[in-house]
């Protein structure tokens, strides 16, 4: 799936929470190449420990911190460069949200809708894990296309924010 010559490969996680050092991957989505993607149960990240191990292999979030304690959290540590979207748009507009949703727009002019959006509020009565596991079973191919989506996006403004931190000398606007 992921080959051993792709350098850029971004990474995603839907998890049972938001609790970044109790809770665990449902799914995880990568992208990688001029548009592959693909979305994957948790069950699967096993078969990747060698990718996962590739000391040569970039890997993009949209939240590197986030996502790599979730898959610490499941026994899956990543060797090699790791690249935060938010840091880098962060680097750049210091000023705006470093949301990935926001950063999509602002940077690339695409937008696909957010968690709550697509699956439902999360609460006290339904956490990520029970949107997650509805969609599951009411349209699966909704939550496949939306964690791949996020995966493919970040990987899209990973690129362009690369190009432009090249170009672009780092100020801040404040003193």
């Amino acid at each position: 799936l992921v080959k051993q010559y792709q350098k850029f490969v971004a990474l995603d996680t839907e998890t049972t929470g938001l609790v970044n050092w109790k809770d665990i991957p449902l799914y995880w989505s990568l992208a990688w190449g001029t548009n592959r993607r693909a979305t994957l149960n948790a069950e699967f990240l096993p078969y990747f420990v060698e990718a996962f191990a590739d000391h040569k292999k970039e890997w993009i979030f949209a939240n590197a911190k986030y996502d790599t304690h979730i898959l610490a959290n499941a026994g899956i540590n990543l060797t090699g460069r790791l690249n935060c979207v938010q840091v880098m748009h962060a680097l750049l507009y210091e000023d705006k949200p470093h949301r990935l949703k926001f950063i999509a727009q602002h940077i690339l002019g695409w937008t696909w809708a957010d968690f709550q959006d697509t699956f439902g509020k999360i609460s006290k009565k339904q956490s990520p894990e029970q949107l997650i596991r509805r969609a599951e079973s009411e349209n699966f191919n909704l939550l496949v296309e939306y964690a791949a989506n996020d995966a493919w996006g970040t990987l899209l403004i990973f690129h362009e924010l690369q190009k432009q931190l090249e170009s672009s000398f780092t100020h801040s606007l404040f003193n």
